[in-house]
């Protein structure tokens, strides 16, 4: 990469931007990540600056697929850490108008 291009910056820490980091890492000397949120390195809280964060959470099949190939070891990580796997189809209802 010619000198102009070695660093990447992505805005926003969120899964996505997670991602995306990942994604551009094998294009760029120096990916940064800048986010207005404090991450803390113990234990997962709530972002103060997300308030959906307190909110329940999905990641389909093909979602986990995917981030599980930029980031191998994710989904067991998730787990660990209290994520509940789930079978859409048995264990999901969904209500509509």
């Amino acid at each position: 990469m010619s000198g102009k291009h070695r660093r990447a910056v992505v805005i926003g820490g969120s899964m996505v931007g997670m991602a995306v980091a990942r994604a551009v890492s094998e294009h760029f000397d120096e990916v940064f990540i800048i986010d207005k949120d404090h991450f803390p390195r113990t234990a997962p809280e709530h972002r103060k600056s997300v308030p959906q964060s307190w909110h329940i959470h999905n990641l389909t099949l093909r979602g986990q697929r995917e981030i599980e190939e930029l980031l191998p070891g994710f989904v067991e990580t998730a787990v660990g850490l209290g994520a509940m796997q789930i079978d859409h189809a048995l264990d999901v209802a969904a209500f509509t108008s």
